[in-house]
């Protein structure tokens, strides 16, 4: 993950990022020069800046002849993104209400690209701390490429022996990889793994169900997550998992 990718992960955009990191390179600069630099239009460029000065993260220095902007240091912004997490922190219990008491109505949601999917892996982990099982299924070839990371950071999770979890994977995919020797190198005992008969094929797509939610991976060269949260659906899933589950091998 490069610098970019990791500021898009507080909050900014593809574009803010790179007007950031480029205001971060040259210091109190005017709009024109950073276009310039950053290879974004002026008009882009000029109206990220006042955004980017509106929630704190840029300042301005107008003189007669000419307007600077310059940005907060990667101190400041991380100071800033701990106050705003702390802020959140502090009324999600009642937004958690608001989102529990609202009448219970399937949802659909899609998520595009790496963010998309880190994002379902990490809310899968909250799910693991408060006791409850996930499961997976389907092809991992695409996480022992593009996304070995977070594969890594999976591994890492179930680390945690508490944490519940099976995978039903596909054992050819996985014969240069060293992903099963970090799973038992974990010793979590509830953290299992059985593998798909030689004639089963998933085209880069992998499954993933925890509570009410099913997760639908398209891990072709446009990925893209499909959340679905309902309850009758999940629970349908999760059959059928259990039916592969016992016609699943253990090696």
């Amino acid at each position: 993950m490069n610098i970019e990718e990791v500021l898009e992960t507080i909050g900014l955009n593809e574009k803010e990022a790179k007007v950031y990191l480029t205001c971060l390179k040259t210091g109190q600069e005017t709009a024109y020069n950073i276009a310039q630099k950053s290879g974004l239009k002026r008009s882009t460029t000029y109206f990220i800046l006042e955004k980017l000065k509106k929630h704190g993260f840029a300042s301005v220095k107008k003189t007669p002849r000419v307007t600077f902007y310059s940005v907060i240091s990667p101190t400041n912004l991380l100071l800033k993104v701990e106050k705003q997490k702390d802020s959140l922190e502090k009324i999600l219990p009642e937004l958690d209400r608001f989102y529990h008491e609202q009448p219970h109505k399937p949802s659909i949601q899609v998520y595009e690209g790496r963010k998309g999917v880190e994002l379902i892996y990490r809310e899968a982990a909250e799910h693991l701390k408060k006791g409850k099982e996930v499961i997976y299924f389907g092809s991992t070839e695409h996480f022992l490429s593009e996304y070995k990371d977070l594969l890594d950071l999976w591994v890492e999770t179930m680390k945690n022996k508490r944490f519940k979890a099976r995978e039903i994977l596909i054992k050819r995919e996985l014969k240069n990889s060293d992903y099963l020797k970090k799973i038992a190198q974990n010793k979590n005992p509830n953290h299992q793994i059985r593998f798909f008969p030689r004639d089963i094929e998933f085209k880069e797509n992998d499954n993933m169900i925890f509570g009410h939610k099913l997760a639908i991976f398209s891990l072709k060269k446009e990925v893209f997550v499909i959340l679905i949260e309902s309850e009758n659906i999940a629970e349908s899933y999760r059959n059928f998992f259990e039916m592969a589950w016992k016609m699943a091998k253990k090696n």
